[in-house]
């Protein structure tokens, strides 16, 4: 199959939206002209792309946003389409659909309103309600993917999927290590100094369970290892596990410390199960310059080139953030989500090329995005597991009828079963059964 468009100016942003959207997410070829002759002539589906249409072709009015070249404020009125929000609208009834679906996908995919937003939290992170995915309610909703969907349809008179793409629904699965241990392999001096702590707090549970596990008569709690091995293995699934390793021990970065043989020792059985991605400290989020020396140590332990990395505490500043790690060699992102809100960021849930808008130009690194992470439900939202489970079939759901990648997160500690996340580990196992049922 194969599609034309025709536009009378081409520029990076539109080659951008328009390689992701037909290459990368469809799956078709798409051909763009900004030759008339050759457009005219084309016997195939095609459609124009431009302020006016040529003649009575198939149309889709353009919005400026495409073939600007600065970061400016945009005026968003939205409105209703489908069953969802649109914006960047036209009263022209000629076009196929009332809006620029191509510069609201920019928009949105970019996170072009985080360049302009001033806001942040007590971490330095972009804030979700100021998030027009979050103000307008479609931050449960992957955007980008419906509205190219809705074209198509209006494009080749069918309302079957599978009539104009083949792409298949996926679930990937990935893990952040940020404590490795609870207890063990932390030295006598940490557990003694532990202990102390539980005694002066009063948390006399605490420490029976502390000496239990030194004493190897009771597992480490966040020993969850053998649980995500089973589960890998019974839904064929090859994880990403993300390790921290701070140079420096801090209060945000209290993994054990590189050098630590039975953390690389663990490292080493984690490589064998799937794929590990450098998940740079919060330090590292603050003071960019240490994500180099970071990676450099872990590199060192695994003796190969790290490729892939998501960022402790979903520290990220557009573009700061992923041009440091461009710089030190990472291809694939994976923070791309908010830690308070699952749901889809950039508005949009297969991987996707990072665009630099300040430079005006496609890079390279291949932004993946996250769904949810364990601790959205649990610490941000305060649901129970019951209710977890279905807002997370909901999502799989959204992420199933457009074909997309289902992207989650999860800790080894937080898949314990006891304490605060107790009842949890069987809502990430039914959700897999939901993800993966015939």
């Amino acid at each position: 199959m194969q599609l034309l468009i025709y536009t009378p100016l081409f520029s990076p942003r539109i080659q951008y939206i328009f390689e992701y959207l037909f290459n990368d997410y469809l799956q078709i070829k798409c051909q763009v002209t900004v030759s008339v002759s050759e457009f005219t002539s084309f016997e195939g589906v095609k459609f124009s792309y431009a302020p006016q249409p040529l003649g009575d072709e198939l149309w889709v009015w353009q919005h400026p946003l495409l073939l600007e070249e600065t970061v400016e404020p945009q005026l968003i009125k939205l409105f209703k389409f489908r069953d969802s929000s649109a914006f960047f609208g036209t009263d022209d009834t000629r076009s196929l659909v009332p809006f620029d679906l191509f510069a609201a996908s920019f928009y949105l995919m970019t996170r072009y309103e985080e360049y302009l937003s001033e806001q942040s939290d007590h971490f330095g992170r972009f804030q979700p309600k100021n998030s027009l995915a979050v103000q307008a309610g479609f931050i449960g909703k992957p955007l980008v993917n419906q509205w190219i969907i809705e074209l198509m349809k209006l494009l080749f008179h069918t309302e079957t999927f599978s009539d104009f793409s083949p792409r298949k629904f996926t679930y990937f699965p990935t893990y952040d290590i940020d404590h490795a241990f609870k207890f063990k392999h932390k030295g006598f001096y940490v557990n003694l100094g532990g202990m102390v702590k539980d005694i002066f707090h009063g948390e006399f549970g605490l420490l029976i369970d502390r000496v239990l596990t030194l004493l190897r008569l009771r597992r480490d709690a966040y020993d969850t290892y053998r649980f995500l091995f089973m589960l890998n293995k019974r839904f064929k699934m090859i994880p990403y596990y993300f390790i921290l390793c701070a140079a420096k021990r801090g209060k945000y970065d209290r993994n054990l410390p590189i050098t630590n043989k039975s953390f690389r020792r663990l490292l080493i059985r984690l490589e064998q199960d799937g794929y590990i991605g450098l998940h740079p400290s919060f330090a590292a989020g603050k003071d960019l310059s240490l994500i180099a020396l970071e990676k450099k140590s872990l590199e060192a332990v695994l003796h190969h080139f790290l490729n892939a990395s998501r960022q402790h505490y979903l520290l990220l500043r557009m573009p700061d953030t992923y041009r440091a790690l461009e710089e030190v060699g990472i291809g694939h992102e994976y923070t791309m989500g908010y830690a308070g809100y699952p749901g889809f960021r950039a508005s949009v849930c297969t991987p996707y090329s990072f665009f630099d808008l300040l430079r005006n130009v496609e890079t390279d690194m291949i932004v993946n995005p996250l769904i949810y992470m364990d601790g959205s439900f649990n610490d941000y939202m305060n649901l129970s597991p019951e209710e977890a489970v279905i807002e997370i079939k909901r999502l799989i759901d959204e992420v199933r009828a457009v074909r997309g990648e289902f992207l989650s997160l999860w800790h080894n500690n937080t898949l314990s079963d006891k304490g605060h996340w107790r009842g949890w580990r069987a809502v990430y196992y039914s959700t897999l059964e939901y993800a993966f049922r015939d």
